[in-house]
């Protein structure tokens, strides 16, 4: 028998909601697993979060999670 990992739509906004409020700040592969999409430019914006890109970590973009 076959486990999946069910997850809720809703996960990935808990998440963020958790990341905005802890000022925690993310790599481009990190907001990509989230969102399925990789975020581009100087500022990103997806739903009701915008993703403000904030030097680096490693070879990748840093990025702050903000909730509009």
């Amino acid at each position: 028998m076959q486990s999946f990992n069910r997850r809720s739509p809703l996960d990935k906004h808990r998440e963020l909601e958790e990341a905005a409020t802890h000022n925690w700040i993310l790599s481009t592969t990190e907001i990509k697993k989230l969102l399925g999409v990789k975020p581009k430019g100087e500022t990103f914006t997806r739903g009701c979060w915008i993703f403000r890109r904030s030097g680096k970590i490693g070879n990748q973009s840093a990025w702050i999670v903000e909730k509009i």
